[in-house]
């Protein structure tokens, strides 16, 4: 069992890393959506997407890196309020 933990702590930092790349690059192809469609509507909607995407996905990713409780904490309350806010912005 010791070693089983052992391999998770060591997988921790990587897949964390990993994680928020993930999500930086979700956010860039976002960027390249919003510059690529017509419309304000069309280039909302690739917006409010994958700004949640890629929020939630570098948010795991930096739960995973988190040092203590409390940080992972805080950064379930940001993730909470950009799920909620995210969607009711994007919405005109």
């Amino acid at each position: 069992m010791t070693e089983f933990v052992q391999f998770i702590l060591e997988l921790k930092q990587p897949l964390g890393s990993a994680l928020c790349m993930v999500g930086a690059v979700l956010a860039i192809i976002g960027t390249v959506g919003v510059l690529r469609f017509p419309d304000f509507y069309t280039r909302l909607h690739a917006a409010s997407v994958t700004d949640t995407a890629a929020a939630t996905v570098a948010i795991a990713g930096m739960l995973l890196l988190a040092p203590d409780w409390l940080v992972a904490f805080k950064l379930l309350a940001v993730w909470l309020f950009l799920f909620l806010t995210g969607p009711t912005a994007g919405h005109a």
